[in-house]
């Protein structure tokens, strides 16, 4: 089943235009008030990565702590940047978690080796050195393969060398970057400065997937709408199993087109199909 994934960018309650006739209908996730309880953290106020963290929180790709912060500036792990390419790309159904392991990132780990987006070489050294940090290089490289890049050759390879510390970064993988820097998916830590033996931060791994995630949606069997909200009704329903609240959101996205969001709640105010709502513009 397709599932549809609307992210709303600002919500205006303005009057609904005369002319909005033929609606398109969809029913949000039904996980969505669960995800919305999970936006709310406290480190994330004015950082540069907000939007893109939530967004990657919504989607269940990345997760907070549970002293309700993000940690935005905290390095990321070699076996965690695999588990969220991963999900990200969709194939967590491909995850064998029926089996009995200590090492809760091993069967993450091969399903990533499965579909080569890291070698057998990577694989066994995440295995005997685990909790290691990754650096940029390595998150941008298994990022390309996840996404089906093609490495850029021989004088196709142009915007990396406008980084002074290009030398960095392993001949072998300076195409993929290349690619990445043409999509447009990763700049430098500055202007000069691509940065390929620093450790990625959270922050910077959500920003990176966000920027990508038009690459995998289809995968994902996902949607993305953006839009605003221009106007809601709100019914109550009752009948021999109990109350329930239903809200019909009227959305006007970027294309113009109007579609309705319809969300369920029950008398106890649990959400049975519910969506993550950004009530502020981000």
């Amino acid at each position: 089943m397709k599932r549809i994934l609307i992210i709303i960018i600002c919500l205006y309650i303005l009057l609904l235009p005369e002319d909005a006739t033929a609606i398109s209908t969809y029913w949000a996730p039904t996980y969505g008030s669960q995800i919305q309880r999970n936006l709310s953290f406290k480190d994330l106020r004015e950082h540069w990565s907000q939007a893109s963290v939530l967004r990657m929180v919504s989607l269940g790709i990345l997760k907070g702590y549970e002293d309700g912060n993000f940690k935005p500036n905290d390095a990321v792990t070699q076996e965690e940047v695999v588990t969220m390419l991963v999900r990200f790309t969709g194939l967590e159904s491909e995850v064998d978690n029926n089996r009995e392991t200590a090492l809760w990132y091993l069967p993450y780990l091969q399903t990533a080796l499965k579909f080569e987006y890291i070698t057998q070489k990577e694989y066994a050294a995440i295995i005997k050195v685990p909790d290691q940090p990754a650096t940029r290089e390595q998150a941008v490289i298994w990022l390309a393969l996840a996404l089906g890049l093609e490495p850029k050759l021989d004088t196709n390879i142009q915007s990396i060398y406008n980084f002074k510390d290009w030398g960095h970064i392993s001949p072998g993988n300076l195409g993929y970057i290349e690619s990445m820097v043409r999509e447009g998916l990763i700049s430098g830590v500055s202007k000069y400065e691509f940065g390929a033996i620093k450790n990625v931060t959270r922050a910077q791994m959500a920003v990176l997937l966000d920027r990508s995630a038009g690459f995998v949606s289809d995968r994902r069997g996902e949607q993305w709408l953006n839009g605003i909200v221009i106007d809601r009704e709100t019914i109550n329903i009752s009948d021999d199993y109990g109350s329930m609240q239903e809200t019909e959101w009227k959305v006007l996205i970027d294309n113009g087109d109007m579609v309705s969001l319809r969300t369920q709640k029950k008398e106890s105010g649990e959400g049975i199909r519910d969506f993550p709502e950004f009530i502020n513009c981000l």
